[in-house]
């Protein structure tokens, strides 16, 4: 069976289940392997990496390129405020654009693995 013959909900389980790991981690104040966060910027590449999975996990899902963005953007835009109410926590845009950079990346790579998939 093709990824576009299952059903809508099966497509998009993958990124629902995604993005509520990503809900989990930020909802603790020390999530599982945080220590090596404490090194300067890696929070970024961490939030880079999280969410560029995202944003392909949606491209798998069938979402476009524009609304797995805008919805990625979304997604660390309300997670970066539910983390101001997360002891030890806090909301930072640095954080929000590292979401958006590795979205943006994200769905680059989509569109190159496809376009490399139809080359073959």
């Amino acid at each position: 069976m093709r990824r576009d013959e299952l059903p809508c909900f099966l497509r998009v389980t993958p990124a629902v289940l995604w993005a509520a790991g990503i809900w989990w981690l930020s909802s603790n104040p020390s999530p599982p392997g945080s220590s090596w966060l404490e090194i300067p910027h890696l929070d970024k590449v961490a939030h880079f990496g999280l969410f560029l999975v995202q944003a392909i996990l949606l491209r798998m899902a069938g979402v476009t390129a524009p609304l797995a963005f805008l919805a990625a953007l979304a997604w660390g835009g309300i997670d970066e405020v539910h983390q101001r109410f997360v002891p030890g926590r806090a909301a930072e845009l640095g954080d929000w654009m590292a979401d958006a950079v590795g979205a943006a990346v994200g769905i680059l790579a989509w569109r190159l693995i496809r376009l490399a998939h139809t080359l073959d």
